[in-house]
């Protein structure tokens, strides 16, 4: 089964255009459909489920079209909407009992069968007399999924299912699509959750305003890195807990400034320990602007960091240093100031998981963005370089699509993501950039 999607237009009567001219192909497997609130998720679910009609363009199931051969589609489509209902007065075997029936298993003797063993399957069997409307919001997205996969369809279309899930069924939920994922089935998962994508779907697209803006793997996007000096530090939990959830972002820039090497001065080891205890989900891209940094190397990594990143400016002996967060099990980070030339990293390209272009002075506020710095970015990708390229300094969502153009794959941003009146959307704008 392959899924082509031709030039697919979705109008409303009040004007709004929910699709515009979408054009995809989806193989066997899982796939994710991401993208934020309002970007025509939930209109493309609706028309491939048949709920709604397009205004212009189709879309194949094999040689099946959705304007002419819809009984056909029905035979081969399982989906769970979004907002899934139960009947009243149904017992949880009742209603899987129900969907069976419509999904067009035969006898009693078999349906009761085939509804056990998929109760089992999800882990509601024991479960199985009491009322279905009375199972608590994981049960409830397990017995939904059940009745979307029952009859054995070829496609089946899930819409924002792990919403309002903890972690906990929520990984519960993807394994159960994952194992049926593997049996020539095609899985459209729809989700703004990034989360939910990048753990099991090996291609995703991303919509925004009805337009695809990224098609390919999840591990090709360009990742944001938010700045915690532009956080709200009488209100941090909150600040890290909603980057995480909501906007799924889990890299977190963090400036450490001795006031030596800059003339500012800012958060420790003991900052970045409590962020990791806190949120141990949370990977800490820790940007080292001192001297001496190999005195703290071990500080941060015992507190957390991902991610160990130090001023080549600073090192008497640059591989020793590298060699050094190597050991403490870090990512191995170098950067560079405005002024130094790009290539006094090249000799040090093999030995580094991640580089940092500083785009402004560091250490001092409200610069501006230096285009001329861009050019660093070319250069390392032209040597070879295949880690990650990061930049730092006035970034923003008009100056990114240069950046990922010249090959940086993440992006810090402090007051351009933190100071917005939409994060979710300048995260989802980021990752529409690769």
């Amino acid at each position: 089964m392959n899924i082509k999607i031709q030039d697919l237009t979705k109008v409303y009567p009040d004007g709004h255009k929910a699709l515009n001219g979408l054009n995809l192909n989806i193989e066997p497997g899982m796939f994710g459909l991401l993208g934020p609130n309002g970007a025509g998720k939930t209109t493309l679910m609706r028309i491939m489920t048949l709920l709604q009609n397009p205004s212009s363009g189709t879309i194949f199931f094999d040689d099946y079209d959705i304007l002419r051969d819809r009984k056909a589609i029905r035979s081969v489509l399982g989906y769970l909407p979004q907002d899934f209902r139960f009947f009243e007065k149904l017992k949880t075997w009742e209603f899987l009992d129900y969907g069976a029936g419509l999904a067009g298993i035969k006898g009693t003797r078999k349906r009761s069968e085939i509804v056990d063993e998929m109760l089992r399957k999800v882990g509601l069997y024991e479960v199985r007399d009491r009322w279905a409307n009375r199972l608590s919001g994981g049960m409830k997205r397990r017995l939904g999924i059940a009745q979307a996969i029952i009859g054995n369809p070829k496609v089946i279309i899930v819409d924002e299912p792990t919403t309002g899930l903890d972690p906990e069924e929520r990984i519960r939920f993807r394994n159960i699509l994952s194992e049926v994922s593997d049996k020539d089935v095609i899985i459209i998962l729809s989700t703004h959750i990034v989360g939910d994508i990048s753990s099991t779907c090996k291609k995703l697209a991303l919509l925004n305003k009805g337009e695809l803006k990224f098609e390919g793997s999840p591990d090709d996007m360009i990742e944001l890195a938010p700045s915690l000096l532009a956080a709200n530090l009488l209100n941090l939990g909150q600040d890290v807990g909603l980057m995480l959830e909501r906007d799924q972002v889990s890299l977190l820039h963090f400036d450490v400034m001795d006031a030596h090497f800059v003339p500012n001065l800012s958060f420790g080891p003991a900052l970045c320990k409590a962020i990791h205890k806190a949120y141990p989900a949370c990977k800490l891209d820790v940007h080292l602007m001192m001297d001496n940094p190999e005195k703290y190397l071990d500080a941060f990594a015992s507190a957390g960091a991902y991610t160990i990143t130090l001023h080549q400016e600073v090192l008497a002996d640059i591989p020793a240093a590298l060699s050094a967060i190597g050991k403490t099990g870090a990512r191995r980070g170098l950067s560079v100031k405005p002024g130094t030339p790009v290539e006094t990293l090249l000799p040090y390209l093999e030995m580094l998981d991640y580089i940092l272009i500083m785009t402004v002075e560091p250490g001092f506020g409200g610069q501006k963005f230096m285009p001329e710095q861009v050019g660093k970015i070319r250069a390392l990708r032209q040597a070879g370089f295949q880690g990650d390229i990061s930049v730092d300094g006035g970034v923003n969502l008009e100056n990114a699509p240069l950046l990922a153009e010249a090959g940086a794959n993440v992006l810090v941003m402090g007051t351009a993501y933190f100071g917005a009146a939409d994060r979710n959307a300048v995260a989802h704008a980021v990752r529409a950039l690769a």
